[in-house]
């Protein structure tokens, strides 16, 4: 028996004392140190976000929920009580994780806006769960703890930079992604990246979940009401091919089935904004012009050319006019 423990007690001296500094010190996913700025990989902004709002209830009144295309949402510049809540692959049963326990937590949120993607209907949250990139603060010590020790007996990451350029993460002020060299690139070589190949090859989801994730969003609807919160819905615009691959009735089916049970702001499907790549980084992402278009829209500062209001009434005259324009 004492032998087992020597080996045991060795195992962990030699393997994963040395991993769990390993990981300590490169900080892959940003939760230790915080260092957010200039990096060149993507951290977990979801577990950061929660905590910075937790340890500053009063300090933000409007919380933005979203997918990363939501990320390019500046709200914090024309309010400064405004978060942008963005994170990896966001979706509503995430969002309404989330919410309440923020609001379990004593954060004084007044007014929230989920902006919502076609794979807020298709991606199944489940798969986020044991995803380091993906996984929630917990402000129990105990949960806390756990999710501390997952972060360093992480399989090391190496050579691992997923943008070309770096990006400043700014969780503890507008919780927004930073890079505007990247647009100062485009605005130098506006026909190579509008000709560019990465608007060619989409992301694609597969999964359905229309009704499941129509039901999550109607309980953050409920929970909002409960605590006097006020909620605005919205579809992202994303670029053309991207939105198209999935076929009108599908598209339509989700729109339909979401419109029947709550109202809500339509900023994607066929538009001159949609079909020009100059207003987005690649297939899925817009650019921060777009992300101002939509908050001066939603906030009541500017209307959008193309934002649609949709509710149970209109969405038939709306998708019939979206399928008039769909391309062939």
């Amino acid at each position: 028996m004492s032998k087992l423990l020597v080996r045991i007690f060795l195992l962990v001296l030699f393997t994963i004392v040395p991993l769990g500094l390993y990981n300590y010190s490169q900080d892959y996913y940003g939760v230790f140190k915080k260092e957010l700025s200039n990096r060149y990989n993507e951290p977990n902004v979801r577990f950061l976000k929660i905590q910075h709002l937790i340890d500053n209830p009063t300090r933000y009144k409007t919380v933005l929920f979203g997918s990363s295309r939501a990320g390019k949402i500046l709200a914090y510049k024309h309010d400064s009580t405004a978060y942008n809540m963005y994170y990896s692959e966001g979706v509503p049963a995430e969002f309404m994780e989330d919410l309440t326990l923020l609001l379990d937590q004593g954060v004084s949120i007044k007014k929230v806006y989920i902006a919502l993607d076609e794979f807020s209907f298709m991606i199944n949250p489940e798969k986020h769960k044991d995803q380091l990139l993906r996984m929630r603060y917990e402000p129990d010590l105990i949960n806390q703890t756990a999710s501390y020790i997952q972060f360093l007996i992480d399989p090391p990451k190496l050579g691992l930079s997923k943008y070309s350029i770096p990006t400043d993460f700014d969780v503890f002020k507008s919780g927004n992604p930073l890079h505007f060299e990247v647009d100062t690139l485009i605005e130098r070589n506006k026909n190579d990246h509008i000709i560019s190949s990465k608007f060619k090859s989409p992301k694609k989801y597969y999964n359905i979940r229309i009704d499941k994730s129509c039901e999550e969003l109607e309980r953050i609807i409920k929970l909002c009401q409960q605590n006097d919160v006020q909620i605005q819905l919205f579809f992202n615009p994303v670029y053309i091919n991207t939105y198209v691959q999935y076929g009108f009735d599908l598209i339509a089916e989700i729109k339909s089935e979401l419109a029947s049970k709550t109202e809500f702001t339509d900023f994607s499907g066929p538009s001159n904004i949609t079909m020009n790549p100059y207003f987005f980084y690649e297939s899925n992402h817009y650019r921060y012009m777009i992300g101002d278009s939509i908050w001066m829209h939603l906030s009541g500062q500017r209307e959008s050319t193309f934002a649609k209001p949709v509710n149970s009434v209109n969405i038939g005259e709306i998708l019939a006019k979206e399928k008039a324009l769909w391309p062939n």
